[in-house]
């Protein structure tokens, strides 16, 4: 992360200098919010993070730390919005499913945009279900809508 940010700073940097602040502004590396010089599959990673064991405290921040303060969640079980419906509803996971943890497989981005394929992993690192969530991020690097899938036969329009 830090390489990143440095490579990041340094690119923001010579473009500002050589062609103008606009260009580095309109590369999205120098608008001066510290959210903004994460690449979104941290922050997506840090949502992620969320799903896993930790304490509600924790969770509550990765979830406001990685989304917008009005985030549209929207999966096979529902519709949600907010952080304290998205902290609530991963809390109640993890109470369902106990030590599961997520990790990402695939993660495919552009503009304001990603499409990422994920991974439920039970306690000893065995996979159980893979994933896919539609993400779109705000001007800050924020998480303002995902949309759910699972390879689940309620939700395969084939089996």
């Amino acid at each position: 992360m830090t390489n990143d940010f440095n490579r990041r700073s340094l690119i923001a940097a010579f473009l500002t200098a050589s062609l103008g602040q606009s260009l580095a502004q309109a590369a999205g590396l120098n608008k001066g919010d510290p959210m903004n010089y994460k690449n979104k599959r941290d922050v997506y990673q840090t949502y992620l993070s969320a799903w896993s064991p930790m304490t509600e405290a924790d969770r509550k921040k990765a979830v406001s730390d990685a989304t917008a303060s009005e985030i549209d969640y929207l999966d096979a079980s529902g519709k949600l919005k907010g952080h304290d419906a998205l902290a609530s509803h991963l809390a109640g996971f993890q109470k369902r499913k106990p030590s599961c943890t997520f990790s990402i497989l695939e993660f495919l981005q552009h503009s304001d945009v990603a499409l990422v394929t994920w991974q439920m992993l039970d306690p000893n690192g065995g996979a159980l279900v893979k994933g896919y969530d539609a993400v779109k991020f705000d001007a800050t690097g924020r998480i303002t809508e995902i949309t759910g899938f699972s390879e689940i036969p309620a939700q395969r329009l084939d089996s």
